[in-house]
């Protein structure tokens, strides 16, 4: 008995001091999700591990150097990619990316339709998807696509129209968060956007991201 426990204490210390010691290198490291940017995959709150090991791929989730000290956002474009936003739908090198991912968009819903809705679905559509108003008939929501899929009611994507300012003074182009490029990707950089596409900072306002700031690559 006494030995399974000395046994167990040696194994779990060891296992302790490596993961200080990963830490230390910056070969693994603990981070925490401060904002709801990249909702719905990395919800605001959540813990994961990041490696600086992992060769990061188009697709991954990387940790970069920025003036807050790390932020993180999906890895969406390379060198020499094309990359084009249509109608809020990501393409690169002319080919759908945003398919392959549950990404949360901002949706127009009329609110008769909401109160037509279960209590369980009304609740979620009134109170947790962070609601605005819009033209006293539209509630204005921020939603996974996978559940607005599944929706047997009417409803429709809110796209901006307009040059949005702070992406005209980062790349001078009349583009918006809707509709952006096409852009080639030079050499050195990255490009990185959120999965909650209608509320991140990403590379469409803040630009380019130098691919000598990539710390890490988030551990699936």
């Amino acid at each position: 008995m006494k030995k399974g426990l000395l046994f167990t204490g040696i194994f779990l210390g060891t296992i302790f001091f490596l993961l200080i010691v990963c830490r230390v290198l910056g070969i693994i490291n603990l981070y925490n999700a401060p904002t709801s940017s990249n909702e719905p995959t990395i919800k605001l709150g959540d813990t994961f591990f990041a490696s600086s090991l992992k060769k990061a791929e188009v697709g991954d989730f990387i940790i970069y150097k920025c003036e807050y000290g790390s932020c993180f956002f999906r890895l969406v474009g390379v060198e020499n990619d094309t990359l084009e936003i249509r109608d809020g739908v990501l393409f690169r090198n002319g080919i759908n990316f945003d398919k392959d991912y549950n990404l949360q968009h901002n949706y127009l819903i009329d609110i008769e339709e909401i109160k037509k809705l279960p209590e369980n679905e009304k609740d979620y559509f009134s109170q947790k998807a962070y609601p605005i108003l819009f033209n006293n008939k539209y509630l204005t929501t921020s939603a996974e696509d996978s559940i607005m899929y599944k929706a047997k009611f009417p409803f429709k994507r809110k796209l901006d129209s307009i040059p949005d300012k702070f992406i005209v003074e980062t790349f001078g182009k009349n583009w918006n968060k809707d509709n952006f490029g096409p852009i080639i990707i030079p050499a050195n950089k990255v490009f990185v956007m959120g999965d909650n596409r209608d509320n991140a900072m990403d590379s469409r306002y803040i630009g380019l991201i130098d691919k000598r700031d990539i710390k890490a690559t988030i551990i699936d």
